[in-house]
């Protein structure tokens, strides 16, 4: 169904489609096979179609998101000898699906988040980094991903990173070591899917909104929630109470400023 299709048939359309697709790491190396991102991974485990990770995981964030992928990541741990359709990325990715029988025989995974930031400064709740480091989750502030090292299979088994100054920004020259993973995790930000309605992006995946939440440059369009910013619920239900009023105004044919 096109964009056009759509518009013949409503005078008022509200996007509200959210942020489906993980931010991959901008890094050499990115592209290997077992580097994922966050969001791929938690809607595998909640499909339920993942349920062991691998034995040494690397989360890269500081935010809610990466909280969870590493608690997800050491809760369901890993099998020893594993299958390479039961690798976790043939998983996210779709290509098959855990059994429970082979999932049963569980060992704890062990697993590291790294962030930018300090651990102090991280932007993700904190009473959830100190459940995550109850939890026996190794995490290390102001370190920044360089480079994802690859084995001679092409797969990821180290990840390059370099300490930060306490500021998360400025690089320390000379700092640079190899942290080992068989699996990375980037949980760095989310983006739209605009698969089929491309011109609606602003050119970093989401779509741009005035203060009437219409869609600046589409007529008619409107739009809500993460997809103009991530935030929390509570923020896109308050989105959505300003763009159904917009929406009246703008059938009404009547000022939305009023």
């Amino acid at each position: 169904i096109s964009v056009s299709d759509i518009e013949k048939d409503y005078d008022a359309i509200l996007w509200a489609i959210g942020c489906k697709q993980g931010r991959a790491l901008p890094i050499p190396g990115a592209d290997a096979p077992n580097c994922l991102t966050g969001v791929a991974f938690l809607e595998a485990f909640n499909d339920g179609r993942l349920k062991i990770a691998s034995d040494k995981l690397i989360v890269i964030g500081g935010g809610d998101t990466s909280i969870d992928v590493a608690s997800v990541a050491r809760r369901i741990g890993n099998i020893s000898n594993i299958a390479e359709k039961d690798l976790p990325e043939n998983v996210v990715l779709g290509y098959t699906a855990h059994d429970v029988m082979d999932s049963a025989n569980k060992i704890g995974a062990e697993v590291m988040l790294i962030s930018r930031s300090s651990i102090e400064d991280m932007p993700a709740a904190q009473h959830e980094i100190d459940d995550a480091l109850r939890e026996g989750i190794a995490i290390q502030g102001c370190l920044s991903p360089v480079e994802v090292i690859k084995d001679d299979k092409g797969r990821a088994c180290a990840l390059r990173v370099i300490k930060l100054e306490r500021d998360g920004k400025t690089p320390i020259e000379g700092s640079e070591y190899n942290i080992e993973a068989t699996l990375i995790v980037s949980a760095i930000g989310q983006r739209g899917d605009m698969t089929g309605f491309e011109d609606f992006d602003n050119g970093k995946g989401f779509i741009d909104a005035d203060a009437h939440y219409q869609v600046k440059a589409k007529t008619g369009h409107f739009a809500a929630g993460d997809i103009i910013r991530p935030h929390l619920l509570t923020t896109a239900i308050g989105h959505a109470s300003i763009a159904a009023e917009s929406i009246d105004h703008y059938l009404m044919h009547s000022d939305q400023d009023l």
